[in-house]
């Protein structure tokens, strides 16, 4: 889909199953189209959705700004998890590794999750 309009190189549906959000995505996300997937997947948290999935399963591209969408998404729902925000009540200095922290060189990888999805 190269060319065109944002509107035609990505394709948004969206629905809600058993309270969770689930959004598909469908063909490019770079810095020209990510506006309309941020706004979606914002305005369904500010829904009060905190259960969110996005497809990312039709999707042939994405550059660093649609995972920096993606990444802000998700810090709007840490807070939703039931961990605290050591941002705000000062328990962790945000550059020191620790329980739920990644280190240099560390991955966590939840394994009942499915790597197309958010």
């Amino acid at each position: 889909m190269p060319g065109g309009e944002p509107s035609d190189r990505l394709r948004l549906e969206y629905r809600v199953d058993d309270g969770v959000a689930i959004v598909d995505a469908d063909g490019e996300i770079d810095v020209f189209t990510c506006g309309p997937l941020r706004d979606r997947l914002l305005a369904l948290v500010d829904e009060g959705h905190s259960g969110l999935v996005v497809n990312l399963g039709r999707v042939s591209f994405i550059d660093s700004a649609g995972l920096g969408v993606l990444v802000a998404v998700w810090h709007r729902l840490r807070p939703f998890d039931g961990a605290p925000d050591r941002r705000r009540d000062g328990a962790s200095h945000p550059r020191r590794a620790g329980p739920g922290r990644l280190r240099r060189g560390q991955m966590r990888h939840d394994r009942h999750q499915r790597p197309d999805a958010l």
